[in-house]
């Protein structure tokens, strides 16, 4: 009982002393009680429940010479009559609405009945827009036709539901309605980088979430019905399959296309259904005109991140490194896009990628961006020491190479840019360095030549300990990161962490053929806590090791608060954190664990992106943003190969890089 008290306290004292981490469970989505539907808000004072048509209605009725005061259903019936005489955009409006209305209360007692009215309500509203004989193509952007959108839109997702609840909904399906017969196929529009149709698993509707763990919600408003679409595992191309993570979803906009022209709009003949994917376009062609889409990119990563598989991989990350290690890898948010500029993002200690998912969330809304770039994610068990998540990290940016582009014929894969946060940042800067001896001997007294070593231990020490730059990456970002060390890692949080952080089996082999190459004096470093002590001699021989000429480097430094005396972001202090050997250094008001997400990060890595395109040759030259000197704290000398106390900056000006 002593002993179990003694290692539960343990680990308390752990998570307490090193609590400016990321390591909370962050909730990012709630369900809720009633899914978004615009019509309430647009019929709100005219409607009791569906049961009464709106006031635009009961006017083209009174206008016709029909009683206000019938039901939905005769009120339907009267419309029909005098738009089979004289059709008109009044009564095809006033067709989508009643039709609406009627598949709503019709829906309590029969669903699959109910399809039809909402199929005749989407074909209505869509004739309203783009039947040519109403005169001009009406854009669904303009204000004044909003209620027409909102009702093509309210129909088409009752439509989708009632036939997922049918098993009905899927890419490649027909579903027929019961009494008409008439039709609608599934279909998945092309595209460069579209997901396969096999790749969508189910799909959710974004009305039913409300997102609470992200600051900014992107989405647009326009024609179709938002989806969070579920990747399926598709297990004939496991080598693919290992870089996409369990329930991974991705926005999906569907948009139903009447086949025959326009004149099905009144008619309600056969169509198809078409799912979108708005990080490709947020704007489709109909009839001519540019039609926007109703797009959310924010919900479906908000869902993704709310699996409970993912809310707690930090924590494991770090006090049980053995069991995320299978886990570990570079992992990709869309499909390998060829020509687009990979961003390889690696988090830090008691960390993992769910903590780049703000960031990401907005920097994707950009369409420059989205564009021209593609994210990649690494996630390794932050427990084990970071030079062997270095290690591995290189052999799968060899790895994924060689999967997806084998004969080099995509250039802008040796354009990557590497942004990197605390831990992650010393990783992201030892992919571009040419380590010599310098990282042996920071754990060995005896030169590698004299080690009495196997092969097969000669060769994994020397994929540890010896390295070039890897040839891919072109830029670095770090963002807080200890290259000085952080004073959280003292000797008695080093000590709990080897007391019980289970390293995995290949770091613990690795370990030991370090003690059996005959020397035991020069090791020190035993997890990732030994590591960013500011004696580490690994950061000792990171800050000695020759960096890529071919590689821009900028830098990112958090102060929690400016006045104190020992100027820092609770964790890793300013001294530690600065740099001179960096192109650009932007200091932010933040604390260490939400330093990543907050505003001035995510625009400077925009602006450093932006930048990116242009001295790549990807776009036009951009006009450059001024230089400013922010202050430095008293007594702060950063770390470099230089000693200026003063760091020279650029502010985000992101007008001009756009």
């Amino acid at each position: 009982m002593f002993s179990s008290r003694t290692n539960t306290l343990g680990r308390l004292a752990l998570l307490i002393c090193i609590a400016g981490a990321n390591g909370c469970a962050t909730r990012y989505i709630r369900v809720r009680d009633e899914p978004v539907n615009p019509l309430v808000e647009h019929f709100k004072t005219t409607f009791r429940g569906y049961g009464q048509a709106s006031e635009r209605t009961l006017r083209f009725l009174a206008a016709s010479g029909y009683s206000d005061r019938g039901t939905p259903v005769e009120q339907l019936e009267a419309t029909k009559h005098v738009h089979a005489t004289a059709p008109s955009a009044e009564s095809t409006h006033a067709i989508a609405e009643l039709n609406f209305i009627v598949g709503r209360n019709t829906e309590r007692r029969d669903a699959m009945s109910s399809m039809e009215f909402y199929y005749d309500s989407m074909a209505a509203a869509y004739g309203f827009l783009f039947h040519s004989r109403f005169g001009p193509v009406r854009n669904p952007d303009d204000p004044q036709f909003a209620e027409a959108v909102d009702l093509y839109n309210s129909a088409l997702e009752r439509l989708l539901r009632i036939a997922q609840k049918n098993n009905r909904f899927a890419p490649g399906a027909t579903l027929r309605l019961p009494i008409s017969g008439r039709s609608i196929q599934f279909v998945v529009t092309p595209g460069q980088s579209s997901w396969e149709p096999r790749h969508y698993g189910r799909f959710e509707f974004v009305s039913d979430f409300d997102v609470e763990g992200l600051a900014q919600r992107h989405h647009t408003r326009g024609l179709g019905v938002p989806l969070i679409a579920v990747r399926k595992q598709c297990t004939d191309r496991p080598e693919i399959d290992r870089y996409y993570a369990e329930d991974l979803s991705f926005p999906v906009t569907a948009f139903v296309r009447f086949l025959e022209g326009s004149e099905s709009a009144v008619h309600g003949r056969n169509c198809q259904l078409e799912l979108h994917n708005p990080f490709e376009s947020q704007c489709i062609a109909v009839h001519g005109l540019t039609v926007p889409l109703h797009t959310d990119i924010t919900t479906p990563l908000a869902w993704f991140l709310d699996r409970p598989q993912y809310r707690y991989l930090d924590t494991w990350g770090l006090v049980r490194p053995s069991a995320v290690a299978p886990y570990s890898g570079l992992y990709m948010m869309q499909p390998y896009q060829p020509g687009k500029i990979p961003v390889l993002m690696v988090h830090g200690i008691w960390s993992s990628p769910m903590t780049w998912m703000p960031m990401m969330n907005d920097l994707m809304a950009r369409p420059e961006i989205r564009d021209k770039y593609q994210f990649w994610l690494y996630l390794y068990p932050s427990g084990e020491p970071f030079w062997y998540a270095a290690a591995n990290l290189r052999d799968e940016l060899t790895q994924v190479r060689n999967t997806f582009d084998p004969s080099r014929q995509d250039r802008q894969q040796d354009q990557m840019v590497v942004v990197g946060h605390s831990m992650g940042g010393l990783i992201s800067r030892m992919l571009t360095q040419s380590s010599g001896d310098r990282f042996w001997s920071s754990v060995s007294k005896i030169p590698f030549s004299q080690t009495r070593l196997e092969p097969s231990a000669r060769q994994e020490l020397q994929r540890v300990y010896y390295f070039q730059p890897h040839p891919s990456v072109r830029r670095v970002v770090t963002i807080a990161s200890p290259f000085g060390g952080s004073t959280y890692a003292n000797r008695f949080t080093r000590w709990l962490a080897r007391s019980f952080i289970s390293l995995p089996g290949r770091t613990l082999d690795t370990m030991s053929k370090v003690f059996n190459s005959g020397s035991i004096a020069g090791i020190r470093t035993r997890t990732s806590v030994d590591g960013l002590a500011p004696d580490s001699p690994i950061l000792g021989a990171i800050e000695r090791s020759p960096l890529s000429p071919s590689v821009a480097y900028h830098n990112i430094v958090a102060i929690k608060d400016e006045a104190a005396r020992d100027p820092g972001d609770g964790v890793v202090g300013f001294n530690s954190a600065a740099r001179v050997d960096v192109r650009s250094q932007l200091v932010v008001p933040a604390e260490h664990s939400n330093v990543q997400r907050h505003p001035q990060t995510v625009h400077e890595v925009f602006r450093i992106l932006m930048r990116h395109l242009q001295e790549t040759g990807t776009v036009p030259p951009l006009p450059m943003e001024p230089q400013h000197r922010f202050p430095v704290p008293a007594n702060a000398i950063p770390t470099g190969n230089q000693s200026t106390p003063t760091i020279t900056v650029r502010r985000p000006n992101f007008q001009s890089a756009m």
